[in-house]
């Protein structure tokens, strides 16, 4: 558990004591009540019955009234004293007992010994059980077994309402007294059995707590839990000091203003979304950059609140920009020599082709050495112009990240580009194994975008269809739907596994590599399509299933006529 069995031990024992100190205190005040009320009910006994139980018809005023006055009295006032002076004291449950079994001897004597009088003992003990102090039970029996005996000897009409008893007769009613008891002693113990265990669970929940707590203030993000009412019922320091806002201000407050009146409506949307996990970026206090996640709890199935996780990012994001900047300058000087190189290249080739046609084929150690040259450097033109179309790639990453990719939106012809692009790259697949078809219905308004960047997302996509299908029909569709022109790339090729489909558009990220012999790209491909597609005002998403192929769209904003 993290504490020693001592303490563990010494710890239940103290919960123990408060508790049964906090029942006997109740329970002193409950049984002086009880005392006081019965002292009454004796002064009326020895007014009206007692007189009429000894001496027959007629009534007048009895000795048994001082009785009842003095002995009833000496049995109210010094618990009462004990009461007020020593609450919860273990001498003062003794006397309340002693003091109450008293009474059940009074009253047993103003009725002259009625056996339905002597029922009062039995209940004085269940009434005395309540204090979970078995020895309670041993003192008050011990008086009424002496009182028993003593009367019964020497007054046995006080008792047993006869003027002779045999013996032992207050022996079975002490025995009866005893048979009692053992109920009573065990449920104590039962009692005390079950406060004890009560006891160890509080500790324990304490210690957990107490081990929560200290981990949530270690914590270096700030950690909130909010309840299901919105409200918050957690929070640890760091948020506090993220936020630069007193913790007692924060702690009961409502969630949705967490962020500050002018974004509650944020907040509200978060946590009344259905979705588990949301993440967005907030500005700290002191001019620094945060991410807030927010976390739905759950309990059988049904949501019980939120925890919210904010993180100061700001030394993050300094290193992404300081990241970004390196990748835009390397990509910058790698352009220009592969650029060169292809340039270069692709001159040679041309010469070598001309020399080629010149020389005799009969020639053949000639011939073979061009034609090996002119191979070599196809295979520099292809692998240049990879490395290219990478650090281009890169180039574009930066310039995103950076929010220096411009976005310049203009009325285009979405069939003319689709029709383009679709002759453009049918060069690279093999006619007689895969159909390129092209659908697009009459009238099809025009959208408005960024015309080069439309064309980068579908030729992107259009080259993903032609690597990943081997044999069957590419087609490129185009649509109106909702306000939004809709523009889809579907192929007949291997699919992508459900699982995967969340993680092609995330950065560096190639799904299903392992299942084809195709060559590997960078992963930058299909996340540029995302960020571009945003850019322009819509999206992208994929469908597929395995074997069956896959369909990619991203939409755009359909121009205003």
């Amino acid at each position: 558990m993290g504490i020693s069995m001592t303490e563990y031990k010494n710890k239940v024992e103290d919960y123990v004591q408060s508790d049964l100190n906090a029942v006997h205190c109740r329970m002193d005040r409950w049984m002086l009540t009880l005392l006081f009320v019965q002292w009454i009910a004796s002064l009326m006994l020895a007014l009206w019955i007692s007189p009429r139980t000894w001496l027959g018809s007629s009534f007048s005023p009895h000795i048994h009234v001082m009785a009842a006055a003095f002995i009833g009295g000496a049995a109210t006032i010094y618990p009462m004293f004990l009461v007020y002076f020593r609450p919860g004291a273990p001498i003062t449950r003794h006397v309340i007992a002693i003091s109450q079994v008293s009474f059940s001897s009074l009253l047993i004597h103003l009725c002259g010994g009625r056996l339905e009088m002597h029922f009062h003992v039995f209940g004085s003990l269940a009434f005395l059980a309540f204090y979970r102090d078995w020895k309670v039970l041993l003192s008050a029996t011990t008086v009424i077994a002496i009182d028993h005996f003593v009367r019964g000897l020497y007054f046995p009409q006080s008792v047993f309402g006869v003027i002779v008893a045999e013996p032992y007769r207050w022996l079975e009613h002490a025995m009866w007294v005893v048979f009692e008891d053992v109920f009573l002693i065990n449920s104590c113990l039962q009692s005390l059995r079950d406060m004890r265990g009560v006891a160890s669970r509080q500790v324990e929940t304490e210690f957990i707590l107490s081990r929560i707590t200290s981990i949530m203030n270690q914590i270096p993000d700030g950690l909130l839990v909010v309840d299901k009412s919105g409200k918050i019922s957690q929070v640890n320091p760091m948020t506090g000091r993220m936020l630069d806002k007193k913790l007692h201000l924060l702690k009961g407050s409502s969630a949705k203003y967490l962020l500050g009146r002018e974004r509650s409506h944020e907040m509200e949307a978060i946590l009344q979304n259905n979705e588990t996990n949301i993440t967005m970026e907030i500005e700290l206090a002191f001019g620094r950059n945060g991410e807030l996640t927010s976390k739905k709890i759950f309990s059988e199935d049904s949501s019980i609140g939120h925890i919210i996780i904010i993180r100061d990012i700001t030394q993050s994001k300094k290193i992404d920009q300081m990241k970004s900047e390196f990748i835009a300058t390397i990509s910058h000087e790698l352009r220009t020599p592969f650029t060169s190189i292809l340039g270069f290249s692709k001159i040679n080739q041309k010469k070598l082709q001309k020399a080629l046609e010149g020389i005799d084929p009969e020639s053949t150690k000639a011939f073979k050495s061009l034609n090996q040259a002119i191979i070599h450097t196809d295979i520099i033109i292809t692998e240049c112009g990879r490395l290219l179309r990478i650090v281009n790639d890169l180039l574009d990453i930066s310039k995103l990240e950076s929010g220096k990719m411009q976005c310049k939106p203009i009325c285009i012809d979405v069939a003319e580009i689709l029709k383009t692009n679709t002759i453009k790259l049918s060069s690279l697949l093999n006619p007689d194994k895969v159909n390129v078809e092209v659908e697009i219905p009459e009238h099809l308004p025009q959208a408005f975008a960024d015309q080069e960047q439309v064309t980068q997302i579908l030729t992107n996509l259009l080259s993903n269809a032609i690597k990943f299908t081997d044999h069957g029909n590419i087609v490129c569709s185009a649509r109106s739907e909702n306000g939004q022109m809709l523009i889809s790339v579907k192929d007949s090729g291997m699919g992508i596994a459900a699982s995967d489909l969340n993680l092609i558009f995330d950065r560096f990220q190639q799904v299903g590599n392992v299942m084809t012999d195709k060559p590997k790209g960078t992963g930058l491909g299909l996340p540029i399509c995302k960020e571009l597609a945003q850019l322009n005002g819509g999206d992208i998403w994929a469908e597929s299933k395995m074997g069956r192929g896959s369909t990619f769209t991203f939409s755009l904003p359909i121009a205003e006529i």
